[in-house]
């Protein structure tokens, strides 16, 4: 696997009435999603999936190679035109929406599960987080049984996701647009476009801390060779390596000649974990070689090497299109985006009596400030257990019940008859 070709790209569809606009974002592996990283490649507004996946397969023909990922949130027509339009690449879903399903179908318990299978970096851990889903809630276990684990795990996953296995990096785009995506369609291209021009010169002439590697894998490096240095290292021979950790007494074997670890970490994000990194000091060579070439300085630079030409819109054609006739709707308009689930209601649970319903503010168990509203709040009170009590009893009384309750008192009245005239025979008698 070459690994000068190793991208991922997260797909999402943002609605904005009345157009919907697509964001891809292709992410070096110089970037980190965390510090919102953004290389904004390529935006468009589409009307249909096979169009614009195929024209971005004419524009960018190294998309087509096989160590390629996309990432999407299982929308119909992406999930139905990647495989067609891209065959050698890997299109897999994003983990926050299959949460979020799972959450909306089968209740709260199941999410943090899910994130607990989906982050599992051996296969046997894999199958104990999905024996606790099962034991838990059966269902979500079928619901997510019926999903390829090729396409969400990371414990099957065939390519190295350098930690990306949701689209949320396409939401971090959408907040920093926040401010133009509500313009025209054409003057808002234009504020993107400026954007990106500003945002890669930015980053060309950023000074970087290190002259090997860029400044976020720096950091992480420097954080990892702080930890290293009190593991203990023992050498098995042919670049194989057990390190242990003194504190819990855990214990890795790292391979430097294939470039793994028990941890995974080193595969997947083709960099030295913190137990490779003691290794290859053990063995006396330098960490910062067994980084991959998208990590380097020097890439990082090429990366934003090629400017982007200024332009202007105010000498394009006009056209006689109108843009749509739009309803304004009553109230402030809508920034925020509304997960799913989101508008469904919660029901309240009250504070002062911890009842369910209602909350503190119209509880009615609360002390009152006035003897009238106390009153009030008594009369309210009586007048719910009147009619809950009416509504027991006429459901409680029916023909039959009251026709039971006759007969029993006609036969007592009965047997008293009977036991009054054997009293008085036994007087004649005697």
């Amino acid at each position: 696997m070459s690994g000068d070709n190793i991208l991922t790209c997260a797909v999402t569809c943002t609605r904005l009435s009345p157009l919907s606009v697509l964001y891809i974002e292709v992410v070096p592996t110089t970037s980190n999603s965390k510090k919102l990283k953004l290389f904004s490649l390529l935006y468009t507004l589409f009307q249909q999936w096979t169009w614009f996946l195929g024209y971005l397969k004419h524009c960018i023909p190294a998309l087509s190679l096989e160590d390629h990922i996309f990432i999407s949130d299982r929308e119909k027509g992406i999930a139905a035109t990647v495989p067609v339009i891209f065959d050698q690449s890997i299109h897999l879903h994003c983990c926050q929406h299959i949460a979020d399903n799972l959450q909306q179908r089968f209740g709260n318990k199941v999410r943090p599960l899910f994130w607990a299978i989906a982050y599992a970096k051996t296969r046997d851990l894999f199958a104990e987080k999905m024996k606790l889903l099962q034991v838990e809630n059966k269902d979500a276990h079928s619901y997510l049984q019926a999903i390829d684990r090729k396409l969400w795990s990371r414990a099957y996953q065939p390519y190295p996701k350098y930690g990306q296995n949701t689209s949320n990096i396409i939401e971090s785009l959408n907040g920093a647009f926040s401010d133009i995506r509500c313009q025209p369609p054409i003057r808002m291209m234009d504020s993107i476009y400026l954007y990106c021009m500003k945002l890669i010169y930015d980053r060309a002439e950023k000074p970087q801390i290190s002259l090997h590697l860029a400044d976020v894998p720096w950091a992480k490096y420097s954080a990892r060779l702080k930890n290293s240095r009190r593991y203990n290292v023992f050498p098995s021979g042919n670049g194989i390596f057990q390190v242990e950790i003194p504190d819990t007494g855990m214990k890795y074997i790292v391979n430097l000649s294939e470039r793994l670890c028990d941890c995974k970490d080193f595969y997947e994000y083709q960099g030295p974990c913190t137990h490779a990194i003691a290794a290859i000091q053990r063995q006396g060579d330098d960490p910062l070689t067994f980084f991959l070439n998208q990590y380097t300085t020097d890439y990082f630079r090429r990366t934003y090497s090629h400017p982007i030409i200024p332009m202007s819109i105010h000498d394009l054609a006009t056209s006689e299109v109108k843009p749509p006739t739009i309803r304004k709707q009553a109230g402030r308009p809508r920034t925020t985006r509304l997960r799913k689930g989101q508008w469904s209601r919660k029901q309240k649970q009250c504070s002062n009596c911890l009842n369910w319903g209602h909350s503190k503010r119209t509880c009615r168990g609360q002390p009152v400030s006035s003897g009238r509203r106390e009153r009030a709040r008594d009369w309210l009170a009586e007048a719910d257990d009147i009619e809950t009590n009416d509504e027991e009893n006429s459901d409680g009384s029916d023909d039959s019940t009251d026709s039971s309750r006759t007969e029993d008192v006609i036969v007592v009245e009965s047997d008293d008859e009977l036991s009054e005239l054997d009293d008085e025979l036994f007087n004649e008698l005697a």
